[in-house]
């Protein structure tokens, strides 16, 4: 057996974090995948997507290939088009043991709120009708920049209306 690389020793050492489930483990796309939140030593809070055998398809990977890889690079995509996501501070995929496990951990991001819970919650009526009018000019820019380039969005998150886009 081959010497252990510096690679997979980071890899099993995010691996081996524990954290508060924000997300249990669901079964989905011939594997499972969940995500943990933690707090790092230097007072960053992260989450930690954990996946086992959670593989898209595609005429590229027809073998499967798992989602977290696909998933950061989106999030490169995104920060290249001056689209702020998470920091992304760690992501890998190893195959071992007959299958695949994967790893995307991202710093969390401060005082964005799903938009749905944002608007449930009157977010919408604390801003003035121009304010409003503002930021969903500037949020359809953001989709808009993000369909040009062929990427769809999963969820929207409201921050403070200056820092979008």
């Amino acid at each position: 057996m081959g010497a252990v690389t510096q690679g997979e020793e980071r890899f099993d050492r995010w691996w081996n974090t524990a954290g508060d489930w924000v997300e249990a483990p669901n079964v989905r796309r011939g594997g499972e995948s969940g995500v943990q939140r933690l707090q790092l030593p230097d007072g960053t809070l992260a989450y930690v997507k954990r996946q086992v055998g959670h593989l898209y398809r595609s005429l590229r990977h027809p073998l499967g290939r798992p989602t977290a890889l696909r998933e950061r690079d989106a999030l490169i995509a995104f920060r290249d088009l001056g689209i702020q996501v998470p920091e992304l501070l760690f992501c890998d995929a190893q195959h071992a043991q007959g299958g695949w496990r994967a790893l995307l951990v991202s710093a969390a991001l401060e005082g964005y709120q799903d938009l749905d819970h944002w608007y449930a919650e009157g977010g919408g009526k604390a801003l003035s009708e121009a304010e409003h009018e503002r930021f969903l000019a500037t949020l359809g820019q953001v989709l808009a920049r993000m369909h040009r380039h062929r990427w769809q969005h999963g969820c929207l998150s409201y921050s403070e209306i200056a820092s979008i886009g």
